[in-house]
């Protein structure tokens, strides 16, 4: 099993390949995954509240 950091920097890697707009995208699409009555313009900005950091 992989854990704790040797999972991390596979997906640390994955979200520094990422655009600003691939990353808001992703998380909205991860958002509504788990809010399913949530709208997508409260999705958008949960999304952007965030604070999507890039290195």
């Amino acid at each position: 099993m992989i854990g704790g950091n040797a999972m991390r920097k596979p997906i640390e890697k994955f979200w520094n390949s990422l655009d600003y707009w691939e990353a808001v995208n992703l998380l909205i699409t991860i958002i509504l995954a788990n809010h399913t009555n949530m709208s997508q313009q409260d999705a958008y900005s949960e999304a952007v509240a965030k604070g999507i950091v890039f290195n």
